[in-house]
C-alpha cells in the first residue's frame, strides 16, 4: 500500500546510504586495504550486536570515501533507491567533520557533486541538506562547520544537525551553535533520547531550541515531558528498525513508537541507515502494519508529519 504513496525521508544520513555494491566500488576504485571483498563480506559488516559495532561499520564505510567525486556516485545511488520508493521529498544528513577535517577533502567540492548527482533526479524528487556539527568532534570543530553551513545555502543546505554519541557529548556543548544557526535563519535538529536518557532530549529542546528531534524515543521515561513535546508539537523522527538493530529497543513491538503517538506527540517514520539497517522508508511503514502496531489511517497520518514538518516543501507533488 506505502509503496504507491508519495513520502518524505526526514532523517537519513548520506553516508549511512552506501549499499554493498556501492561499498565494494569505493574499495576497488580508491584502492582500500582491507579484507572485505565481497557481497557476503560486507553482510557480516553490516551485522551488529550492539551500537558500538554499527558505529565501527559506520566509520569504516566513511574511510571508504577518499575524493569529493565519491560523493557524486554516492548521491546517485541514494537517489535512486528513494525515488524507487515513491518519496518526493528528502533531508539528508552530511556529516562534513570525518571528510574536510579528517580528509583534508574541500567542502564546496563535495557539495557541487552531491549537487550534480541531485541535478538528474530533482524532477522526481527535492532534496533539502541538513549539516552534521558530529558531536564527537568537539565544540571548536562545531563552530567551524557551522560557519560552512552558514555560507552553503546555494548548495541546498537548510539546517544543522547534531548526531554522534550523545552519553559523552552531550547536546549542552553545543548550545551557542544552535542558537547562532537560529538566528542566522538555518532550521536545527538534534539526535537525543536514542542512548541517553529523556534529559538529552529536554536539553536539545530546552536549550538548543531545535525545531525537531531525532529519535527521541527515550522521552517515554517521563510523563511530565511527553506532554511538553505534545503540547508544543516539536516532532520526533522515530526509526524503528534502526532501534532494533542497534538494541535499543528489544523488538517492534516493545517499541515506544504507540506510546508517544498515543500521548500526542507529533512523529515522522523514518529509516536512518537504510542500508545498514537492511530496511528502507517502505519497509518500516508495512512493518508497523502488519504487526498491528498502527492501522492504515494512523499510519497515513504520521505520513503526512513527513511533509508538514519538512523543513522544505517537494516541488515536483
Amino acid at each position: 500500500m506505502f509503496a504507491q504513496i508519495p513520502k518524505a525521508e526526514l532523517h537519513i544520513h548520506l553516508e549511512g546510504t552506501i549499499s554493498p555494491e556501492t561499498l565494494l566500488t569505493l574499495i576497488k576504485k580508491n584502492k582500500i586495504q582491507t579484507e572485505i571483498q565481497t557481497l557476503k563480506d560486507v553482510e557480516k559488516l553490516f551485522s551488529y550486536e550492539n551500537f558500538m559495532d554499527f558505529l565501527k561499520a559506520f566509520i569504516f564505510v566513511s574511510n571508504c570515501i577518499k575524493t569529493e567525486k565519491d560523493f557524486e556516485l554516492i548521491t546517485s545511488k541514494m537517489l535512486e533507491e528513494l525515488v524507487k520508493q515513491n518519496i518526493v521529498y528528502v533531508e539528508p544528513i552530511f556529516s562534513p567533520p570525518l571528510f574536510v577535517y579528517q580528509k583534508n577533502l574541500d567542502y564546496f567540492k563535495i557539495l557541487e557533486n552531491i549537487n550534480l548527482a541531485y541535478e538528474k533526479f530533482k524532477n522526481k524528487i527535492t532534496m533539502n541538506l541538513l549539516i552534521d556539527l558530529v558531536r564527537n568532534c568537539g565544540e571548536e570543530l562545531g563552530f567551524k562547520t557551522l560557519e560552512l553551513a552558514l555560507k552553503s545555502r546555494k548548495f541546498g543546505v537548510v539546517g544543522i544537525n547534531l548526531g554522534g554519541d550523545e552519553s559523552n557529548f552531550p547536546a549542552s556543548i553545543f548550545e551557542k551553535h544552535f542558537l547562532k544557526a537560529k538566528n542566522e535563519g538555518l532550521k536545527t535538529c538534534c539526535h537525543a533520547g536514542e542512548w541517553s536518557d529523556f534529559e538529552s532530549v529536554k536539553t536539545a529542546v530546552t536549550k538548543l531550541k531545535v525545531d525537531r528531534i531525532g529519535h527521541g524515543i527515550r522521552s517515554v521515561e517521563n510523563e511530565k515531558f511527553l506532554d511538553f513535546l505534545a503540547e508544543k508539537q516539536i516532532p520526533l523522527e522515530v526509526c524503528p528498525t534502526s532501534n532494533l538493530k542497534t538494541q535499543t529497543v528489544s523488538s517492534y513491538e516493545n517499541h515506544p513508537i504507540r506510546k508517544l503517538y498515543d500521548k500526542g506527540v507529533k512523529i515522522t517514520l523514518n529509516s536512518d541507515d537504510p542500508t545498514f539497517f537492511g530496511s528502507n522508508l517502505n519497509n518500516e511503514f508495512e512493518i508497523l502494519l502488519q504487526k498491528g502496531i498502527f492501522n492504515q489511517t494512523e499510519l497515513l497520518e504520521i505520513l503526512e508529519n513527513g511533509f508538514k514538518f519538512a523543513f522544505g516543501k517537494p516541488e515536483n507533488l
